[in-house]
């Protein structure tokens, strides 16, 4: 059990930072207190225990919060889950308009038409009078007929396709609020997990402050602080949770903070012709209808007559008859409803138009406004996770670290990545109304992320790796290098496991590092690998070395060989085929290679079609002009995003210098993997500040 001393100085400390400051006075005041319990009795709470708890509440963080680039096609998760689907009723009613249609385009305006009448019909028994019948066909052309039944067809045909197009504009709109539906969501359960887990901090730092005031070591309004933070913070779960029940944390990830190529989708506005479309269609409506409306009249007809007299009791005549009928009404017909009327539609089309680019431009520059909230925001949450951060190393590392500092450092940690959810939330809803007015769908064309928006953010420009070698890996504990490299930023390593190495070190090494997100390779080879009675013996051991982390790094350099210069051609060619045998035996596994400067360019394409990464040794200069003229031409050789840059550390004065290198290099050849060799002279350079 330890001394109530570290338990009251993170109380006093907690009341001190939860108040953002104090006066001269009251530090002064704190300071007499934190005296003056240096004597305190020990308590029954136990110091271990509840650095065991800070390390949960942390690691809980790091899961939860993002800490590395996220593929480029993928979306935000409500965009996958969201179930937004188009209005069945509004299909169905386009549907029976495609129905009415066809029905209505089937009438071809032709009817058979039949007469029967009696001369005289007042007495019923005689059966001798006059008669007559006839039976004929019309075909009628103009009104009600073939051409009337056509437009309106038509007519028809352009509803359905109205009603279509309509649905899908209204589509957009109705998943822009699936999408704030699922938004919504999202934030409010990843915000309840933060507020569970500063629940579990507040919980014993409230305990600590109320023992402290009721032992007279602190004031009420210390007490009271702590109070006020564990009942907000209990009664904001209490309605997260009830409102947001809480689903799996595989879902909970912190989206990116996105901007908007605003450029890209005034393009797509300009290319999407719904505007043009519903208004042509709407004219052919009119224009159609008015058109089966003509009150012109023209019939063809064919016709046979029946006549029978008293005289003779069968038919006398049958004449067929063959002749048209028309009708034109004489009166004046305008169209000027119908002009006034497109008029009318070409007005609406460019007040749309209007609209929808006034209300883009409102939105946009309402959405960078949160943007700039949610950068600001993000840097906040980036400086007190660095801040908890060392807290955690030094007490991994050092085996000891203040208590206190570590409580305040979490509390804050946890406010910040709280408010930072919060700015996000109200990001993506103006960024879900951006899409919407603009009448598209979200899509990662239009947007990209922006820098610094991850935890393990060091100010290092792009994807970093280190070479370590076996007797510095053995020389250093796990933990401390898994550290390390999350300082500098580094998340690929290329690990010396021969038979110098501690095997179980290494097995340990790689599950940490998997756990930090860091990517081992293995170092394999040897120069004689490149001589085909050594083939054999290649493919064994890379298929063994594989099995560790799936991902093998080659370090074999036949240049180095004795008889290089006089068959360099020969040697290159063996290279290449033991090459293809290997990628032979892992279709599946990532393999790298560890190459100079000086082969011939074919070489190097050869390369580029059996591996997944080259990393240049650009070792001996620290000229970056020169470096870059030796690089260049595989750069004509291999694509940019195949090639790590690894620099020798001891060719450079310090960091700064590498640094230096590697920002103007990335700048002028688009490089963004870089390499350092090695970790042994790297650690003595820069030193092992954390």
């Amino acid at each position: 059990m330890q001394k109530i001393i570290s338990y009251i100085s993170a109380s006093l400390l907690f009341s001190f930072a939860s108040l953002g400051g104090a006066t001269g006075a009251s530090k002064q005041a704190v300071d007499a207190q934190t005296t003056a319990y240096s004597s305190a009795p020990s308590a029954s709470l136990d110091r271990s225990a509840l650095w065991e708890q800070l390390e949960d509440i942390y690691a809980q963080l790091e899961i939860i919060l993002p800490s590395s680039e996220p593929s480029k096609n993928e979306k935000p998760n409500f965009w996958e889950a969201a179930e937004c689907t188009q209005d069945k009723s509004e299909l169905m009613r386009a549907d029976a308009l495609y129905a009415e249609a066809e029905e209505r385009s089937g009438r071809l305006g032709i009817s058979l038409n039949g007469y029967y009448a009696k001369h005289n019909i007042e007495n019923n028994y005689d059966n001798n009078e006059d008669s007559n019948a006839y039976l004929g066909l019309s075909w009628d052309i103009l009104k009600e007929g073939y051409v009337a039944n056509a437009q309106r067809a038509k007519s028809l045909f352009h509803e359905a396709e109205l009603v279509k197009l309509q649905s899908k504009l209204k589509l957009i709109t109705r998943k822009s609020k699936c999408y704030q539906y699922w938004q919504g969501k999202q934030f409010n359960n990843l915000e309840a997990i933060l507020y569970k887990l500063k629940l579990d901090l507040m919980e014993p730092v409230y305990t600590i402050e109320r023992r402290a005031y009721f032992k007279g070591w602190s004031y009420l309004d210390d007490f009271l602080i702590a109070e006020e933070e564990l009942f907000s913070t209990q009664r904001k779960l209490k309605r997260l949770s009830s409102a947001f029940p809480l689903h799996t944390r595989a879902l909970l990830v912190s989206p990116p903070i996105l901007d908007i190529d605003i450029q890209a989708i005034i393009l797509s506005i300009q290319n999407n012709k719904s505007f043009e479309q519903l208004s042509e269609l709407k004219k052919n409506i009119i224009e159609h209808k008015e058109k089966s409306k003509t009150r012109n009249r023209l019939r063809f007809f064919v016709r046979s007559r029946f006549e029978k007299t008293v005289d003779n009791t069968s038919d006398t005549d049958r004449d067929l008859t063959a002749g048209l009928f028309f009708s034109v009404p004489l009166e004046r017909k305008s169209t000027a409803s119908t002009h006034f009327k497109k008029l009318e539609i070409e007005e609406e089309k460019q007040l749309l138009k209007q609209s929808q680019q006034l209300s883009l431009e409102t939105s946009y520059q309402a959405y960078q406004e949160k943007l700039e909230k949610a950068i600001k925001q993000q840097y906040r949450y980036i400086r007190s996770y660095e801040r908890a951060r060392r807290s955690f190393v030094g007490k991994r590392s050092l085996g000891e670290s203040e208590l206190a500092s570590a409580i305040i450092h979490l509390r804050t940690l946890l406010n910040s990545s709280i408010a930072l959810i919060k700015v996000k939330r109200d990001l993506y809803r103006h960024l879900v109304s951006v899409f919407s007015i603009a009448g598209i769908d979200y899509d990662n064309q239009y947007v990209y992320r922006v820098a610094n928006e991850n935890s393990d953010y060091r100010a290092r420009p792009g994807n970093r790796l280190i070479y370590i070698w076996s007797s510095a890996f053995n020389s250093t504990n796990n933990q401390t290098l898994v550290d390390f490299l999350n300082t500098k930023g580094i998340k690929r390593v290329a690990l010396s496991v021969g038979q110098k190495t501690n095997q179980q070190k290494a097995l340990k090494f790689i599950e940490v590092a998997r756990k930090n997100r860091i990517r081992v390779e293995v170092i394999t080879g040897a120069n004689n690998w490149i001589f085909p009675e050594s083939y054999d013996q290649a493919a064994r051991s890379v298929v063994d070395a594989a099995k560790l982390t799936g991902a093998i790094h080659l370090d074999i350099e036949p240049h180095t060989l004795p008889g290089f210069k006089k068959q360099r051609e020969r040697y290159l060619d063996n290279y290449l085929q033991m090459l293809r045998i290997i990628r032979k035996k892992l279709p599946d596994k990532i393999i790298t290679v560890a190459v100079p400067y000086h082969w011939p360019e074919h070489v190097y394409r050869e390369i580029n079609n059996l591996a997944d990464a080259i990393y240049i040794m650009a070792y001996g200069s620290r000229s970056v002009s020169k470096i870059e003229s030796r690089i260049q031409p595989i750069l004509d050789a291999v694509p940019v995003n195949k090639i790590s840059l690894v620099l020798r550390v001891d060719d450079f004065e310090d960091e700064w210098a590498i640094e230096q290198a590697f920002e103007k290099i990335g700048r002028r050849l688009g490089i963004r993997h870089f390499g350092l060799h090695q970790y042994k002279t790297f650690i003595r350079k820069v030193g092992e500040n954390i």
